[in-house]
């Protein structure tokens, strides 16, 4: 176990900073990779609304509403697609590329295979049995959305064209959904880049009641209530934090001038400084306001995915490429203690490039 300084410092004051973005006519194009914890690998149009209560909405009311993501807790176990295999965790593929939605007793995996376009997503038990294959041709970025028994992903053909698909996961029926490619969403609302002109949308579940995300740009981090979380890098290199509400489409800078990416997971956004050579990780709750400062040593802090808070721990990629067939290290850090404990390694071609990022 490393330790490092073990320094956990809390307070209630507001280091953040806010203020409105302005109502810029412009719309931000999604970045090309595929948005939220992830490894490195002319006039606008109106907003449509609607008095009529749809059958996804109310759906979406009475029955959960969930997306993908390579981390889940359930019952006191972590069940995750990285190389862990530490107790309290069940690895089921080792595969970071990989992600998976846990609903009810049931994972939907999105097996990925490096390098190809096409991949499949599984339907299985918790211990891994009873797979079924739902489909083989799921886009290899695709994030998963499930609303009762309808699951929701982006196909792509042979020709490389994309698809957005329904699934009835008590039938296997498959019918076209409307042409979004979602990238992050709750029970409140999805954050999608349209299949045509790769702008952002959001919407609630189940891409109802759709409109243009006015401003967003850059990469999306997550979402929580009905705001959307998203990051973009000035020209200077430095990151600006923003959200953008989709109640009342409101933008909103919340960090800028970071030399470093910054990350929203769980209920927390995080950031890094380096201070006298030591990497001090910053938490700012998003309910609460309250901030945590971890001070994790002489530790190159990767920022850019394989970033998730659970309950307990926040778990952390390093990169250690002179480390070899071992250059990707997987790292626990309590959130009451600061410790930190080694849970995986693996090998990640991009570590080189990966390690030097601020």
């Amino acid at each position: 176990m490393d330790r490092g300084t073990n320094e956990v410092i809390q307070s209630d004051i507001g280091a953040t900073i806010k203020e409105e973005t302005g109502d810029s006519d412009e719309y931000g194009e999604a970045t090309p990779e595929e948005s939220g914890n992830d490894m490195p690998n002319e006039t606008s149009p109106e907003k449509k609304t609607t008095d009529a209560v749809t059958d996804t909405q109310k759906q979406g009311e009475t029955e959960p509403v969930l997306t993908s993501k390579r981390m889940w807790e359930k019952d006191g176990t972590v069940y995750t697609v990285y190389d862990i295999h530490e107790p309290g965790y069940v690895s089921i593929s080792g595969q970071y590329i990989d992600t998976m939605v846990v609903d009810g007793d049931r994972i939907y995996w999105r097996k990925t295979t490096e390098g190809e376009q096409q991949c499949s997503i599984i339907s299985m038990k918790m211990d891994g049995t009873d797979q079924k294959t739902l489909t083989e041709k799921a886009h290899s970025s695709t994030f998963l959305g499930i609303i009762g028994e309808d699951l929701y992903y982006t196909a792509v053909n042979d020709e490389g064209e994309k698809q957005s698909i329904r699934i009835d996961l008590q039938t296997g029926k498959e019918e076209e959904a409307p042409p979004y490619m979602l990238r992050a969403g709750n029970d409140k609302a999805w954050f999608s880049t349209s299949l045509k002109d790769d702008k952002w949308y959001c919407s609630a579940p189940g891409y109802e009641n759709i409109h243009p995300g006015k401003g967003i740009k850059g990469t999306m981090l997550d979402v929580i209530g009905t705001k959307g979380y998203y990051m973009y890098q000035n020209d200077d290199g430095t990151y600006v934090t923003c959200t953008y509400d989709s109640e009342t489409d409101q933008n909103e800078i919340i960090l800028k001038d970071q030399p470093a990416k910054s990350v929203v997971s769980g209920s927390g956004l995080y950031y890094k400084q380096i201070v006298d050579g030591n990497t001090v990780l910053h938490r700012i709750d998003l309910k609460s306001g309250e901030q945590t400062e971890y001070n994790l040593g002489d530790f190159n802090l990767y920022m850019g995915g394989g970033f998730y808070e659970l309950e307990n721990e926040i778990c952390v990629i390093r990169f250690v490429p002179e480390k070899g067939e071992m250059n990707t290290e997987f790292w626990a850090v309590s959130r009451t203690t600061g410790e930190k404990r080694l849970i995986g390694q693996w090998y990640n071609s991009n570590a080189e490039n990966a390690a030097k990022e601020p």
